[in-house]
């Protein structure tokens, strides 16, 4: 029981964009089709004629309704999908959730081409069982071994890594500026990191071995653009900025590289995959 809880709480990569939404659907749309066309489960070996067509309408469901279920989640709902908040049981529960907007789509799709007959319960529940039977299963072994494969990759990554170099504390005083008027005036060395959140960032610093926090309104583009003088704090993740200065250890994860900012490992900063070479860049050591 305490196993299938670690892996369920286990961060999971997913998609993030639309355009990447687009080519994962696009493939899951194409297995559907050849599936019910080459095997014709279901009763597909009695239709008449050619069933590609009708192969091809249900894949075409497929990824329309992945497309609508991933605009809802990204672009409404502005789920966070490449933090480690996001974890294997809610990427199971989305995908349950697609695969029931599926069902429903197949459903709909199977009474057009039928005439329109009238909705029936049972009849929505065998096309969900149907659905699931395709999709959640393979599904989620295909989540499983996604997730050890990243794992395994990315913590190779991070033990290759050289251990982390301080450079003296920078005392250079700098203003971060809030869109709101509360600035933060602070030392750019006591910089742990920086957290954005739609139209709002989260300073996180240590001074004289003390830790705060304080949310301004600003955009990380433009804090970003103030710090860059400042080579030791980079970008490393979308929503975060962090000072090169405080990382005591790097681990990996399914999601990418975990930079722990104390020796405890409460503070913990995500790098995400497109990052990845500019931290690594940044922690070779000085020739």
């Amino acid at each position: 029981m305490r196993k299938l809880g670690a892996i369920l709480n286990t961060p999971m990569h997913d998609t993030c964009s639309m355009r990447e939404s687009l080519r994962t659907m696009s493939l899951i749309g194409l297995f559907v089709t050849l599936f019910l066309w080459i095997f014709e489960p279901f009763g597909f070996d009695s239709i008449p004629g050619n069933s590609f067509p009708y192969a091809l309408g249900f894949g075409g469901i497929t990824l329309a309704t992945g497309l609508i279920h991933e605009f809802i989640e990204l672009k409404i709902m502005r789920f966070r999908k490449d933090l480690p908040s996001w974890t294997f049981w809610k990427w199971l529960i989305s995908m349950l959730i697609l695969i029931m907007m599926i069902a429903a789509g197949n459903m709909l799709f199977a009474s057009w081409l039928s005439g329109w007959h009238e909705f029936d319960l049972d009849d929505y529940l065998r096309t969900l069982g149907n659905t699931a039977a395709i999709g959640f299963f393979p599904v989620t072994l295909f989540g499983i071994m996604n997730i050890r494969r990243n794992e395994k990759r990315f913590s190779h990554i991070a033990s290759g890594l050289p251990a982390p170099v301080h450079q003296p504390a920078d005392h250079h005083q700098i203003t971060l500026p809030s869109n709101a008027g509360d600035d933060v005036e602070t030392e750019v060395g006591s910089i742990l990191f920086i957290e954005a959140s739609q139209n709002y960032l989260t300073i996180h610093r240590r001074e004289n071995d003390q830790y705060s926090s304080q949310m301004i309104r600003n955009t990380l583009k433009d804090i970003r653009s103030v710090l860059s003088p400042y080579e030791r704090i980079i970008q490393c993740h979308r929503s975060f900025l962090v000072n090169m200065d405080h990382i005591e250890e790097v681990s990996g994860n399914s999601q990418g590289l975990i930079l722990h900012l104390d020796p405890e490992k409460t503070l913990n900063v995500p790098v995400s995959r497109t990052y990845i070479p500019a931290v690594r860049h940044r922690m070779q050591p000085v020739s």
